[in-house]
């Protein structure tokens, strides 16, 4: 049987499709929308999804240059066309990422965060033993290993062909995703990329997300010249191609229904398949990821996956300064629109402009006949990229605007401003929450002002599971009880409202638990943490006059 319909070297629209796919599935779990709260637990796979671009990545590079030698062969067009690929939307995320997400404090001081700052630049910062694997822009991590891959194992693996075939290279792709498995499973430790410093317990955790990307790579790199070849394998992988997919939303759901993300690691064995199923293009599953909505998601994949973090904390820090309110729904549908037609537009007006410029001034460019026509004036011309560049001077002021006018007392109302009034009994920030860790935990807020009557949010989840059913949390303000949390599987989630009298500028607020209980203790990973609530938000809120004021009780009995 032949690989493929399409022509050797050419575009596989299922497998673009399929970047797209997981992109967004990285920015809803990121995303962690209250309009879906009851299926954002789908999303929950997006780590992997990481490795599916890491093995897509090898699978598409062998795809690419294979056609392509002599522009493999010559490393610096090579080194370009990654570095151009790759590098300025890096950049300009990490810039954006700078002004509105990270904060530098008691817990991140400026030396640290500037060393942070010059090894992003680098893109070196999630390498071992000379990276602190910590990013502004959350996303950015997978690129800094990416482009380890890019200098030194594709290289490595273009000089040692041929690949095993046959048995052989089984053996190889089911030796790389145990490999991944086993180092994703025991040694990642996320509190690494938190902006805070942190030693990892284990050195090795600063190795696992290369150990990943090689392992990737090398998956990706294997399942080509399986498919290049067109033997057995590569016919099975064809026509079970839909039962591939089909176990792969098993294990998701699996996941889902039974709240144990864990299990969404055994993915790892099953994309290398799954790639070279979809790359034959004969499957109901390659026919859906061809479709021209989802191959547009796929070409706009890199912007989704890079921008979906910074765009959601400028659309927090926006509502919170101009004090605007939407529903779960309003809220859900800003984010996701905003974050496709920015995609886009980036893709077409930043992403391929400046990729373009960046190929003519570093290497030596084809000719005009060699482009073709599917570069256009608009994108490759003089005109775009200084237009996308004013564009974006223009973002990054106005979000300078906002950062340096919200402030750091005012920033309480918005998702990600937990380090300055974290104390006691706190875990390292990770992403949209943080761990209340021990049966004590304490916040400190300091208000700007004597408001004349303040309204203080909280919201969360508690650490409940199917061995760890119920739990109860204390809370106590300035040194009074307020409320008292029952959580239990059933109703994991927290939404408290306390009004406050006026003449109150500082808060202590003290979060007891009678069972933290850790990860470790109940068979669900290394997390020795004894966990007890997730905070996700966070607010303090001036009532207005008309906004009257109402018993703590009576406002957590609406709020759930």
């Amino acid at each position: 049987m032949p690989p493929s319909p399409v022509e050797r070297g050419g575009e596989l629209r299922s497998l673009t499709g399929v970047r797209g796919i997981a992109a967004l599935n990285v920015a809803m779990a990121h995303f962690e929308l209250p309009a879906f709260a009851a299926f954002n637990g789908l999303f929950f796979w997006h780590n992997l999804a990481v490795d599916l671009f890491f093995c897509l990545s090898g699978f598409t590079l062998a795809l690419v240059y294979e056609r392509q030698e002599p522009t493999f062969a010559n490393w610096r067009l090579y080194a370009t066309a990654r570095f151009a690929r790759i590098y300025p939307l890096y950049l300009a995320t990490l810039l954006w990422s700078a002004l509105v997400s990270f904060p530098v404090g008691s817990q991140y001081p400026l030396e640290r965060a500037w060393t942070d700052f010059l090894a992003q630049l680098a893109l070196v910062n999630s390498w071992p033993i000379i990276g602190t694997g910590v990013h502004w822009d959350f996303p950015a991590w997978s690129i800094s290993v990416e482009f380890f891959c890019y200098l030194f194992i594709f290289p490595l693996l273009w000089r040692f062909r041929p690949a095993p075939k046959g048995l052989a290279a089984v053996a190889v792709l089911f030796a790389c995703s145990l490999t991944a498995y086993f180092f994703f499973t025991r040694y990642l430790d996320w509190r690494i990329y938190d902006p805070k410093i942190y030693q990892a317990p284990n050195r090795i955790a600063y190795s696992v997300n290369v150990v990943r990307a090689v392992a990737g790579f090398v998956s990706g790199w294997i399942s080509y010249n399986i498919y290049n070849g067109g033997g057995g394998l590569n016919a099975i992988c064809s026509r079970y191609a839909d039962i591939i997919t089909g176990a792969m939303c098993f294990i998701i759901l699996y996941g889902y229904y039974n709240k144990d993300i864990l299990c969404n690691n055994y993915l790892l064995f099953l994309f290398p398949i799954f790639i070279i199923g979809l790359a034959n293009e004969r499957s109901a599953t390659s026919a859906f990821l061809s479709k021209p909505l989802v191959h547009a998601l796929g070409i706009y994949s890199y912007s989704i996956y890079l921008v979906n973090r910074p765009l959601m904390d400028t659309i927090d820090r926006i509502m919170f300064e101009y004090s605007i309110t939407l529903s779960p729904i309003g809220y859900a549908s800003i984010l996701i629109v905003s974050l496709v037609a920015l995609s886009a537009f980036i893709y077409h007006f930043f992403e391929t402009p400046w990729r373009n410029l960046l190929r003519r001034l570093l290497a030596p460019s084809p000719s005009r006949a060699q482009r073709g026509r599917t570069i256009g004036w608009l994108r490759d011309g003089w005109f775009a990229w200084p237009v996308s560049t004013g564009l974006l001077a223009t973002a990054v002021v106005f979000a300078a605007k906002v950062h340096w006018a919200v402030g750091p007392d005012r920033e309480l109302a918005t998702r990600y401003a937990y380090f300055q009034v974290f104390k006691e009994g706190w875990g390292a920030f990770e992403g949209t929450y943080i761990w209340a860790i021990g049966r004590n935990s304490v916040i400190d807020i300091h208000l700007p002002a004597t408001p004349p009557a303040t309204r203080l949010i909280m919201r969360g989840r508690a650490f409940v599971t199917v061995a760890h059913p119920t739990a109860t949390t204390s809370i106590s303000i300035n040194g009074s009880p307020a409320a008292a949390i029952q959580a239990s599987l059933e109703a994991p989630s927290f939404a408290q409202e306390f009004d406050l009298p006026g003449g109150v500028t500082t808060l202590r607020i003290v979060l007891g638990t009678d069972s933290p209980a850790s990860p470790k203790s109940l068979g669900l990973s290394g997390d020795a943490r004894e966990l007890s609530i997730s905070l996700e938000s966070l607010q303090v809120r001036t009532i207005q006059g008309e906004d009257k004021a109402e018993p703590a009780s009576a406002r957590e009995t609406r709020s759930q």
